[in-house]
């Protein structure tokens, strides 16, 4: 070291290849004959370096670790991994996995996110924006499979009548039906006024509650952007005054 911030003092190993700067040797941390942390900057700082960054593992799986110092053991609110630079271009980012021979491009590898040992949440863009996914999008759970979590949902209810139109601006939710009473073999319609829709989604409904077994036939009749328009039919033999309930979801699609 010396007194100026000079990059010309430091520590370099290695040998210079005649007329060049060739240079091949290693930097070891070392305590009780085994390998130990090798600390750069542990008081903060940039660690910048100019080549690939590559991790050998002899004896178990290699890794890259990056812990905060404060509190081993809980380092809620850190950020242990930061990949981006100065412009939004596609070619930075992570990418785990191999490359055969030849660089044809196979990557397998899994991105986890484990809480105690257990699977826990995995966020991507938790605070909103396009996650977008080159495959298929699949989950092998027997329970859990593939849908909107809370805040993706929401209720209303009809005012006046089974023909009164709702407004609903979420990709999922429950209509609560006016109970004016329908009679048989007769069908109403009307329309969910909802922003997340668009000309090309599929909306998806069900009878959640407040129905005779068996009584109706419910379904969409039309679909365009901001609006779908959903009917009931009641298939019994009598009058019917009940005020369904209709679970709805918006599944994204397009037709390009």
């Amino acid at each position: 070291a010396e007194k100026t911030r000079t990059t010309g003092y430091g520590l370099r190993l290695g040998y210079t290849a005649t007329g060049g700067g060739a240079y091949y040797s290693n930097i070891d941390s070392v305590a009780a004959g085994a390998g130990a942390i090798l600390n750069l900057n542990p008081s903060g700082g940039l660690v910048a370096i100019g080549g690939a960054l590559s991790v050998v593992g002899l004896f178990s799986p290699p890794k890259i670790a990056m812990i905060p110092t404060s509190d081993y053991s809980t380092p809620a609110g850190v950020q242990q991994l930061v990949i981006n630079e100065s412009t939004n271009s596609t070619g930075y980012g992570l990418r785990i996995g191999y490359m055969a021979n030849g660089g044809l491009g196979l990557y397998n590898g899994n991105i986890d996110s484990v809480a105690a040992g257990v699977g826990s949440t995995l966020n991507v863009n938790p605070s909103g924006g396009t996650a977008l996914f080159g495959g298929a999008v699949v989950s092998k759970s027997a329970t859990g499979g593939i849908g909107y979590s809370t805040g993706a949902g929401g209720a209303v209810a009809q005012a006046t009548s089974k023909a009164t139109g709702v407004t609903l601006n979420t990709v999922s939710g429950a209509i609560t039906m006016n109970g004016a009473a329908l009679a048989t073999a007769t069908a109403v319609s009307f329309t969910l006024t909802n922003s997340a829709i668009a000309a090309t989604d599929v909306v998806v409904v069900s009878i959640k509650s407040g129905a005779t077994a068996g009584a109706y036939n419910l379904s969409v009749d039309a679909t365009a952007a901001g609006s779908a328009a959903i009917s009931l039919r009641n298939l019994s033999a009598a009058s019917l005054s009940e005020a369904v309930v209709i679970n709805f979801a918006v599944v994204k699609a397009v037709i390009s």
